[in-house]
């Protein structure tokens, strides 16, 4: 299979792109206490001190249309002044660069190495994107993950019983399978099965079941179309597999494992069942033994990418 973050993974460099104008407001937020803090161990030795020049020069910047709340704590006062002398000194050095794609280098991009610096040195850093280095890349997708975490999507996805951001990084590859599928190669083995209502053998259920479409949103959540014949043919027991389908969402658990996780009801019990996906060309194919009677069950299918 695929790795994690392979060629086609959500990190290409225009995926970057993307996400760094989305995140350059919410690092002027969500950094605004950690800027405070960092002052004391700032980067650049700032030249500000307690003497009357110092003071001439703040109250000059404070007068000009360079002065602005560089920290967001909602005031221009001496630390937003500091800041902007450790701008300059930044902005003339050779770690001076376009950080949010702006096509121009300012207190922003500041703001951002900054904050990343810090990071970078912190027990919070790590290879998110499963690169094989620490940089850039991996502060934004970690600072979008703390924005994430406060957020009702933030769900134990690997049930590890904690949300972190291994969480964050399977909840983010959701999208991955994001499209319209085809379902072929239908197979049964195991005893014969009859839907309630309708007399439909699941043996024989491979004509019918080949022609059903699935879509896959954002999220991995599966919608079904199923075709008119095997609606009509299906009847009263139409809502059981349209449950079947409706119920099933795509994710990626690992770097190695993707699952179908769906809901069967048998005899009025609804049964969780996990499907594991293997990749083949252009899509996945999945086996399912139950085990649960003497003579087993076996169903096998594959997903296509539609064309």
């Amino acid at each position: 299979m695929k790795p994690f973050f392979g060629k086609s993974s959500l990190f290409k460099q225009n995926r970057l792109l993307k996400i760094l104008f989305l995140t350059v407001p919410l690092l002027l937020v969500s950094c605004n206490d950690d800027l405070q803090n960092y002052n004391s161990s700032s980067i650049f030795n700032s030249s500000v001190s307690s003497n009357s020049s110092v003071d001439d020069g703040y109250q000059a910047w404070l007068n000009s249309t360079q002065a602005r709340d560089l920290n967001g704590d909602g005031q221009i006062n001496l630390t937003d002044y500091q800041l902007w002398n450790e701008y300059l000194a930044w902005r003339d050095s050779d770690l001076a660069e376009d950080l949010n794609a702006d096509r121009k280098i300012d207190t922003s991009d500041y703001l951002i190495f900054k904050a990343y610096t810090v990071w970078k040195n912190s027990n919070d850093a790590k290879d998110m994107n499963a690169d094989r280095k620490i940089d850039l890349a991996d502060f934004l997708i970690w600072q979008n993950y703390l924005a994430w975490k406060l957020t009702d999507k933030a769900v134990d996805l690997n049930n590890d019983q904690k949300i972190d951001d291994l969480d964050y990084l399977i909840f983010l590859q959701g999208s991955e399978f994001q499209g319209q599928y085809d379902i072929g190669n239908y197979e049964y083995s195991g005893p014969e099965v009859v839907l309630t209502n309708s007399g439909v053998s699941l043996k024989t259920m491979g004509p019918y079941f080949n022609e059903i479409k699935i879509n896959v949103d954002k999220e991995g959540k599966i919608t079904s179309v199923i075709p008119t014949n095997f609606q009509t043919t299906l009847g009263q027991d139409l809502p059981v597999i349209q449950s079947f389908f409706n119920n099933m969402k795509i994710q990626r658990i690992s770097r190695l494992i993707v699952t179908i996780d769906t809901v069967i009801n048998v005899n009025g019990t609804n049964v969780n069942v996990t499907f594991y996906l293997s990749e083949i060309t252009n899509g996945y194919t999945t086996n399912l033994t139950l085990n649960s009677t003497s003579n087993p069950i076996t169903i096998k299918f594959d997903i296509y990418h539609a064309t």
